[in-house]
């Protein structure tokens, strides 16, 4: 089993499968902002590119698409968009896959279930959190 100090560089592919993930979540919260009769439901998609890469791919894509997507979002429109984006959406997203990933079992890496006791119940309380509505004041 490998310790922490023994962890290899990414994969150039996988760094590559994050970005285009960024790039196709920045490219759903840039319609977003354009479209405003569908913006609801393209700003929702957009936190989906971040996770399926983060659940398929690892923590090294999600992070390539989070800088990817934050880039692109400064590059096209302004920083304080991406800032707001990245904040509100990717993080979350990235997050979120992260915290999944943990609860994986270990049969993979030929031992026991890697999952801390309370982690669902941490990961329940996230996915609610974040799709919870906001109050109106």
């Amino acid at each position: 089993m490998k310790q922490d100090s023994e962890l290899t560089r990414p994969d150039p592919k996988t760094l590559a499968i994050g970005a285009l993930a960024g790039l196709t979540a920045a490219l759903l919260v840039l319609g977003a902002s354009m479209q405003p009769s569908f913006s609801a439901v393209l700003y929702a998609a957009s936190a989906l590119p971040i996770l399926l890469v983060g659940l398929g791919w690892g923590n090294a894509a999600a992070i390539s698409a989070v800088v990817t997507a934050a880039a692109l979002g400064a590059i096209v429109i302004s920083p304080s968009f991406a800032l707001v984006m990245t904040l509100v959406t990717l993080l979350p997203a990235g997050w979120l896959s992260h915290l999944a990933n943990l609860a994986r079992p270990a049969s993979e890496l030929g031992g026991p279930t890697i999952c801390s006791p309370g982690i669902r119940s941490r990961i329940s309380c996230c996915i609610c959190a974040v799709s919870s509505p906001s109050p109106s004041s």
